[in-house]
């Protein structure tokens, strides 16, 4: 049987994110920093959204 989860192509990188968070919460920047991770990953997840759309609609396309 193959797997039908698709593994996924960039994982988060726990320890630069906790390297960051260590360094905001001593410079006493930590939301400024956390607002910054955010919006780093928000575009991430935007850009496989978009790609994974435009790859599915011909196929969805056809199918209909």
């Amino acid at each position: 049987m193959r797997n039908l989860f698709v593994q996924p192509k960039y994982t988060i990188d726990t320890s630069s994110l906790l390297a960051m968070m260590n360094v905001g919460e001593k410079s006493g920047e930590l939301s400024k920093v956390l607002e910054e991770v955010s919006a780093y990953y928000e575009r991430e997840v935007n850009f496989a959204i978009r790609t994974m759309t435009t790859v599915l609609e011909p196929v969805l396309l056809i199918v209909m």
